[in-house]
């Protein structure tokens, strides 16, 4: 995957200052990228790798485009702007019962996975999830049925609370 040599926190800034916007704390980090407020109540998403950026913002298009801005309940990030130089989204902020980072959603049916890979994926995410699985499940099934396929589930993406 391509990666960019400069840290998230420097193209942040770099995007920050040409929208006349000033960072005001992270709110978290991982693998995909980190995410950091902004003063205008907004989310920016450094990405860390350029085939995430693109499909994490194909992701946002989609619902966008079709004015949806939440889903069995869970609020959906909108897309404010995005960066193709710094692999940057910038996303409305939103509160539980939420859905979050789509840089492991896909807009195509993944191939089927071995019912014994599912069944102990779906034990874990019980698991994770308690009480709140089956809106979660609802949630995952309203996606699919508008062609998004979440692929990256637990607890810091899907908020119920």
């Amino acid at each position: 995957m391509a990666t960019l040599p400069f840290p998230a926190r420097d193209r942040a800034e770099l995007y920050a200052n040409a929208k006349n916007l000033t960072i005001d704390k992270r709110f978290g980090w991982g693998f995909d990228g980190t995410v950091f407020g902004t003063d205008t109540g907004t989310a920016i998403k450094v990405l860390n790798h350029q085939a995430l950026y693109r499909n994490e913002l194909d992701v946002y298009l989609h619902p966008q485009k079709k004015e949806i801005s939440s889903l069995s309940g869970f609020q959906i990030p909108k897309l404010v702007d995005h960066d193709p130089d710094y692999w940057i989204i910038e996303m409305t902020v939103v509160s539980p019962p939420y859905v979050v980072d789509f840089a492991g959603a896909r807009l195509k049916r993944p191939e089927p996975f071995d019912e014994e890979i599912i069944a102990e994926w779906t034990k874990s995410k019980r698991e994770e999830f308690g009480d709140d699985w089956p809106s979660v499940k609802r949630l995952m099934f309203a996606f699919e049925t508008r062609g998004v396929f979440l692929m990256d589930v637990h607890p810091k993406n899907v908020a119920c609370r």
